[in-house]
């Protein structure tokens, strides 16, 4: 929904994690493509540093 209303730097992602801070969630699991949490997307960005 975020995405849809061109928020930059905020996705559905995002919104997930502060929902669960919302809720005191002690852990948030993330389904993705990629295997990380990147700067860049890793995908378009062979040089994405992953943290």
């Amino acid at each position: 929904m975020l995405q849809a209303l061109a928020i930059p730097f905020f996705s559905t992602d995002t919104a997930a994690v502060l929902r669960a801070s919302e809720m005191k969630s002690d852990i948030i699991f993330k389904g993705t493509k990629v295997d990380g949490i990147y700067d860049k997307d890793p995908i378009k960005n062979p040089n994405a540093k992953n943290f």
